[in-house]
């Protein structure tokens, strides 16, 4: 029995794959073609291609055209989903040509297309990044794979995310895209202008609102200072000291200096508001520092920690293009230490940190080294890469 593939392994093939897509740049023939009258040039899918059937774990059980698969035959068969953000947090979509038999004129996700006979799903995204938005060099994570059923079709669904710090380039595919923020997708969805599948994709993966900080949103990262920050530290330290590095690490002053050097602020929010925040630091090449990590108490336990966590390594995975290593302070007495252990953090050596009027910080060194391929597969952390 023929597999898909195994969604965390990129293969020569792959490589392969992207090399023959520099040399054509030409718009896909399956899903350009012209229908063949006189004076006619209206593109349109080609719904003789042949597409291959699975089953729900990805096996290959059989093969049927693109207009049997898309006629509500409930016939399962495999595509690949990349959603694509930038270093602020905002995700690009694509807005759908009016020739497409599903969904013309919504707005979707950045990337989608069928996994063609024969093909992986990293090939295929390699290929289908290429033909649509002219990605040829990114690294990405396994978010999800998922059957999507409507009325129309019936698909296994194997979405990727990446953070991508150039410029898309729309191909003639599309009828073009733009980076939108949270509030943007919001009100286009209330407009009825997002596709089903990218809309119900979007609320289950991304419940969080993660953006970029900037400074005017430095008394919204006080305030959750003073809820997160103080909490955490108050059976650890003295009230002294607490004070002490409250005014050091929080004051306006010290976080304007902070983003002003380069720290990567990132600020989360759910459906009641802020609700955590990150700060991420280059300090070399393929070195970064993970400064601040804190989630509401209120909101604790619901995996925004994690979240928070991961848009820091796509932030550092984004600027390098080999290994990359994230390191990050943290109290010997702070029983996050096993919330950093368990996504991978290692406690690579102790460090006791002067900070001024007597003060020290008493602390663990946690890093995390991260390359393609080099978590297993399955790991959230675990990244990939097309070249």
């Amino acid at each position: 029995m023929k597999t898909i593939a195994a969604i965390g392994t990129t293969t020569a093939a792959t490589v392969a794959t992207v090399a023959a897509i520099r040399k054509r740049r030409t718009p896909n023939p399956r899903r350009a073609a012209r229908d063949g009258r006189p004076g006619n040039d209206t593109p349109h899918d080609d719904n003789t291609e042949m597409l291959p059937l699975v089953d729900p774990a990805g096996n290959v059980i059989g093969q049927a055209s693109r207009g049997h698969c898309h006629d509500g035959s409930g016939l399962l068969h495999p595509v690949v989903h990349l959603h694509v953000f930038d270093l602020d947090g905002k995700l690009y979509l694509q807005r759908r040509p009016m020739w497409k038999d599903i969904q013309p004129g919504k707005w979707d996700t950045a990337v989608g297309g069928h996994i063609s006979m024969g093909e992986t799903p990293h090939e295929a995204l390699a290929r289908e990044a290429a033909e649509e938005l002219g990605l040829t060099d990114f690294r990405f994570r396994h978010l999800d794979t998922y059957v999507h059923e409507s009325a129309v079709e019936r698909e296994l669904v194997y979405v990727y995310r990446c953070t991508y710090a150039g410029c898309p380039h729309p191909t003639a595919e599309l009828d073009g895209g733009r980076f939108m923020s949270a509030g943007h997708i919001r009100r286009a969805a209330d407009a009825h202008s997002l596709t089903p599948n990218f809309a119900s994709e979007y609320a289950r993966l991304f419940p969080l609102d993660i953006r970029r900080a900037t400074e005017a949103d430095i008394p919204t990262l006080r305030r959750l200072a003073e809820a997160t920050f103080v909490p955490t530290y108050r059976p650890i330290l003295t009230p002294e000291q607490l004070d002490y590095m409250m005014e050091w690490m929080y004051s306006a002053d010290s976080l304007h200096q902070q983003m002003a050097s380069g720290h990567a602020f990132y600020l989360a929010e759910d459906e009641d508001g802020p609700c955590g925040y990150v700060s991420i630091e280059q300090q070399a090449e393929g070195l970064f520092h993970l400064q601040k990590l804190y989630v509401h108490p209120s909101r604790q336990k619901r995996g925004y920690g994690q979240r928070l966590f991961m848009q820091a390594a796509d932030y550092a995975t984004a600027l390098t293009d080999g290994p990359c290593r994230i390191e990050l302070n943290v109290n010997r007495d702070n029983p996050a230490l096993h919330f950093y252990e368990h996504l991978g953090m290692r406690r690579d050596r102790c460090l006791d940190t002067p900070i001024g009027s007597g003060y020290y910080m008493n602390d663990y060194i946690m890093a995390l080294d991260l390359a393609d391929g080099s978590l297993p597969e399955g790991h959230p952390m675990r990244y990939d890469s097309i070249r």
